[in-house]
């Protein structure tokens, strides 16, 4: 398989093996927070995985360059007054090695309670918030509907 973002969206690498990742584009200072707490959460375990999905040993230098990087994603997706805010939070993390009190953790897939809910109880994350995405239909629901239409006519 190709490379794939490892933390956002549903088609990253931790969506397919986990069931769980960080809703989103772009990274911003709630997306900075939510991947900053699954970076952590990957160096408590002792391992992540790569842009190719292989699974690789996650230590504290690969956890470090990963959260500094979040700041150059947010100055290239949002800008200046963005890349401030997430800087400051990779700051406080790389200091604590555990998120700000202030700040929100994002999540959802359908392990995103249980992974919620370890991240409380290791002390990563104090505010989890679980989110539902929007469901889509399915290649048969719309099959269904077109069919439905078809009759109708």
């Amino acid at each position: 398989m190709g490379r794939r973002n490892k933390y956002e969206g549903p088609r990253s690498w931790y969506a397919i093996y986990e069931g769980v990742f960080v809703p989103g584009k772009g990274v911003d200072r709630y997306t900075a927070a939510s991947i900053a707490a699954l970076i952590l959460r990957d160096l408590k375990r002792g391992w992540t995985y790569d842009s190719y999905g292989r699974r690789i040993p996650m230590t504290r230098e690969l956890a470090r360059r990963r959260l500094i990087y979040l700041i150059a994603l947010a100055r290239k997706h949002y800008g200046a007054k963005e890349m401030k805010e997430v800087e400051e939070l990779v700051r406080y993390v790389l200091e604590y090695w555990r998120l700000p009190p202030y700040a929100v953790v994002y999540l959802a897939g359908p392990n995103a309670r249980k992974v919620a809910e370890e991240l409380k109880r290791l002390g990563i994350a104090a505010r989890v918030v679980v989110v539902e995405p929007i469901r889509t239909r399915t290649e048969e629901e719309k099959r269904r509907e077109l069919l439905a239409i078809a009759r109708a006519r």
